[in-house]
């Protein structure tokens, strides 16, 4: 579900870009999680359902981060390909806006009509053409609604030179030649910790296994766990320190370049 900026339609690449039906589906599984965690550890319903509803606001805003960030990672790659074809057309001797046109061909070849590029290139025509808006406030507000840093970049770069220097080509190329470079650069990291993340993924189920495993070896082996005030508090601290291996794991694998 694309949101929209209220003062004049532009997408907000910001905004989480999941539906109501994602959020909803995303809130059923991390109640079934953390409900069945809830009981491995308590064996009490109550105690399952309020860590289950627990479970449910913190899954969502990280399966909401994780969708944005997945979104601008597109993002990022889609203003690549269109600063390289725009590259290519400036080289012909094409202007910035006849460039700008020119990529938007070339990039409904490359992705759909409604991707966010193409989207994009179309409402930054439409403002240049219809209001009168200049390509530098529009590269401006682009970089803003995104808060990406490449093109945060590019914004301000072209605000300098636009109408001053015959380097825009240039500037295009360097900027592409820029992002590529870091999107090579990241590819090769995640490779490299792919086998970590599978580890700490493996690292994440076992201790619940090991503890359910062990409260099915036999009767009454794991009551005083279940049954007593020393045991709860145990529980409790076992699954504190759970959750923040969790989220602390997964701020350790969002390497940033």
């Amino acid at each position: 579900m694309k949101k929209k900026s209220p003062e004049n339609g532009a997408t907000n690449y910001l905004v989480c870009p999941l539906g109501l039906p994602d959020h909803i589906l995303n809130g059923v599984l991390a109640f079934a999680g953390g409900f069945a965690i809830g009981f491995i550890f308590y064996r009490s319903i109550l105690w399952s359902v309020i860590i289950g509803l627990a479970a449910v606001p913190a899954i969502i805003g990280l399966m909401a981060g994780r969708a944005t960030k997945r979104r601008l990672l597109n993002l990022r790659g889609q203003f690549r390909d269109m600063l390289e074809s725009m590259n290519v057309a400036m080289r012909a001797g094409s202007t910035e806006v006849r460039a700008l046109e020119s990529s938007r061909d070339d990039l409904k070849l490359l992705y759909s009509e409604n991707s966010d590029i193409v989207r994009e290139v179309d409402y930054i025509l439409a403002a240049y053409n219809n209001g009168g808006i200049p390509l530098r406030k529009l590269f401006r507000d682009f970089a803003d609604r995104s808060g990406l840093e490449d093109i945060e970049s590019f914004a301000s770069i072209y605000e300098v030179i636009e109408g001053k220097s015959n380097r825009s080509s240039e500037i295009l190329r360097q900027t592409q030649q820029v992002i590529s470079d870091k999107m090579e650069i990241e590819a090769e990291i995640e490779t490299m910790i792919t086998s970590t993340k599978s580890e700490q993924t493996m690292m994440m189920i076992m201790p619940v296994l090991i503890v359910g495993c062990m409260s099915l070896m036999g009767e009454g082996f794991m009551d005083v766990l279940y049954t007593t005030s020393s045991g709860r508090i145990v529980s409790t601290i076992v699954l504190i320190i759970f959750a923040a291996a969790f989220f602390l794991s997964q701020k350790l694998t969002d390497i940033k370049i």
